[in-house]
């Protein structure tokens, strides 16, 4: 078999085509491909029932096409379909299935739902801490991250919108297995070890990049995020949906962008806005455009805009995306104590138009973006190929 062929059929052998399968970029040359890569996004929307468990169905196809390890980080679950595919692929197999959970064991959902993982024989390490482990990552088969707002319970899917994205990639997968590990071993929060690093999503030089809450060294999550806002210059423009906003600083650099012409619009959560700290009423009154769905009933124990990401210049060249778990707050992007987090800040267009397309939606101007799988297919030093898979949903 050439190597070509057997690269088609390993990436493709997991995947329920649709319709539609596009070429983005044409190339004159053929030869074996260096590095194959692919990243899939995933958005729900809790008012069609055809979409409100896209993000959910995604993640049962992920445990169905895993052939050896799954490493789950769950901050609260309350989903018997979930437990129930994992301990389909884990019993009697030699599969491994290791899970580090927020949850204790004298929460109602560990007992329900965590206790049937461990009956099972699945390996589960709890944050003993009233601290935050907020993460929402897994990584399967040591090949892929996924990451997002989504929390593994049924409000996440039915009533919060809520994102999504799975990547492969080595560098990627390296380091979440490494904060991963670190947890598993019962390391939590100010006394684990920094990690973050570079990675590069489409070839070229590595700029994309990740690191883990808490801020235990080096340059923080916070000031990350500020730089990418300090970078927009002049006619630039930034989106961004977030459930909780009280940081003062991402808050600050807003305002400084928007004073020098940059084009800014943020949803906020209705029920959290007014939370202590909140940053809605600032922005708004400086006279940048924040605002709630018309939908949202301001529920503030239930969650409506679950997302924690931002899109600057989408349709730009120089286009970014954050996101991942972590709210904008102190716990979540300063301190050195607060929260067990991950963030994304990703240079690529295709990606940023993806997320722009979701925000969009939600603003009542176009079509949710359709779950797919975008596979980059890399010669040398630069992404030559772009497919696009549209996935089918199996879910009800």
């Amino acid at each position: 078999m050439s190597c070509r062929s057997a690269m088609f059929k390993k990436l493709l052998s997991p995947v329920r085509l649709a319709i539609t399968l596009s070429f983005a970029v044409a190339v004159l040359l053929w030869p074996c491909i260096a590095l194959g890569q692919s990243y899939q996004t995933y958005f729900n929307d809790p008012h069609d029932p055809a979409r409100e468990y896209v993000i959910e169905d995604a993640f049962l196809d992920l445990i169905d096409n895993a052939t050896s390890t799954i490493d789950l980080t769950i901050y609260n679950i309350n989903q018997q379909n979930i437990i129930n595919k994992l301990v389909d692929w884990h019993n009697g197999s030699s599969q491994v299935a290791r899970l580090v959970t927020n949850l204790k064991p004298d929460d109602s959902n560990y007992n329900t739902y965590i206790q049937q993982l461990i009956d099972d024989g699945i390996s589960v390490t709890y944050d003993p801490s009233s601290t935050l482990s907020h993460n929402k990552f897994a990584v399967f088969d040591s090949t892929t991250v996924w990451t997002g707002s989504w929390n593994h319970t049924g409000s996440a899917s039915y009533y919060q919108w809520n994102n999504a994205i799975s990547i492969q990639n080595a560098d990627l997968v390296s380091g979440y297995e490494t904060e991963f590990n670190q947890m598993f071993a019962g390391t939590f929060h100010g006394s684990k070890s920094q990690v973050e690093g570079y990675f590069a999503l489409g070839g070229g030089s590595a700029n994309d990049f990740y690191r883990m809450s808490p801020q235990n060294s080096g340059t923080t999550t916070q000031q990350h995020i500020v730089n990418e806002i300090d970078a927009t210059v002049s006619g630039g423009k930034i989106f961004f949906a977030i459930y909780s906003f009280t940081d003062d600083a991402v808050s600050q650099a807003l305002q400084d962008a928007h004073d020098r012409g940059v084009t800014i619009r943020g949803i906020f959560d209705k029920g959290k806005s007014d939370e202590a700290g909140g940053e809605y009423q600032d922005l708004l009154d400086y006279g940048i455009d924040v605002f709630f769905l018309a939908d949202d009933a301001g529920n503030p124990f239930n969650p409506y805009i679950h997302h924690k990401y931002m899109v600057i210049n989408p349709s730009g060249t120089d286009a970014v995306t954050i996101t991942g778990s972590a709210n904008w707050s102190n716990v979540a992007l300063v301190s050195a104590s607060g929260n067990d987090e991950n963030t994304l800040i990703i240079h690529n267009s295709g990606l940023a138009s993806l997320y722009y397309s979701n925000w969009g939606h939600m603003d009542g101007g176009g079509a949710i973006p359709e779950p797919s799988t975008i596979i980059l297919l890399v010669f040398g030093s630069s992404a030559a190929v772009v497919l696009r898979f549209r996935w089918m949903s199996r879910h009800h």
